[in-house]
């Protein structure tokens, strides 16, 4: 299952995403570039205001955090 974590630069991204990595394919989604302990994973530029990047984002999403 393919999650898109939001805010995936922030610190709740982190313990979310330890969580998580390993049991689902996870895709970060930010403003800013994943801090070093996430930059392995896949990361979505982008902002929750924007329709667009919103609609890029949650393309074969299959849940939201």
């Amino acid at each position: 299952m393919k999650v898109l974590i939001t805010g995936g630069s922030g610190r709740l991204a982190k313990y979310v995403a330890r969580e998580l990595e390993g049991e689902y394919d996870l895709v970060l989604f930010s403003r800013s570039r994943p801090p070093e302990d996430r930059s392995h994973l896949p990361w979505i530029q982008g902002d929750l205001n924007s329709f667009g990047d919103c609609l890029r984002a949650v393309e074969g999403v299959q849940a939201i955090q």
